[in-house]
């Protein structure tokens, strides 16, 4: 994502056209993905405080509630709204915010990360670290480019893109 940054930034012509194509179907993806996301949150918020397992509730509050952790919470319900921005047509190819927005949803992966290894008392942490394997790694990676590229030829399509593309053109 930074080498696509990168590129609206130095390089002059139809490809910075072509790369703030990119830039502008990779931040529609990530809007929509950060939307599934938070509404897993929520659903995990409801299913804990709706199902009445105290078990159930005190592993979802354990998250903000251990060794006064609330900000830690806060910081990551609030880190993950922030992609919601690119929802706005006009900030998804504006490469400065996009770098900005970058940065703080590295902080939220970060800080997922660190939570993670907090106090990790599940059976199913205790055995060896799971590897994906180069079949698994193969099969993510081409959904991965098979959803890139539909999102690209759909915005296409609709004339959404905001610079004629290179890579798809019209051949009469």
């Amino acid at each position: 994502m930074i080498f696509l940054i990168g590129t609206t930034f130095l390089v002059k012509g139809k490809i910075k056209g072509e790369s703030y194509n990119l830039l502008y179907v990779f931040n529609t993806m990530y809007a929509w993905l950060s939307l599934i996301v938070f509404t897993s949150y929520i659903i995990g918020l409801f299913l804990a405080g709706y199902g009445q397992n105290p078990y159930e509730w005190y592993a979802f509050t354990d998250q903000s509630k251990s060794l006064n952790l609330k900000w830690f919470f806060l910081k990551f319900i609030v880190l993950s709204i922030v992609p919601f921005i690119f929802f706005i047509r006009k900030i998804r190819i504006h490469r400065v915010i996009t770098l900005a927005i970058l940065v703080i949803i590295n902080v939220k992966y970060w800080l997922t990360y660190m939570q993670n290894f907090f106090r990790d008392y599940q059976p199913a942490a205790w055995s060896i670290h799971y590897e994906d394997s180069l079949s698994e790694k193969i099969a993510m990676t081409f959904c991965l480019l098979v959803l890139f590229v539909s999102v690209y030829w759909v915005a296409l399509k609709r004339k959404k893109l905001p610079y004629p593309s290179l890579i798809f053109t019209n051949r009469v």
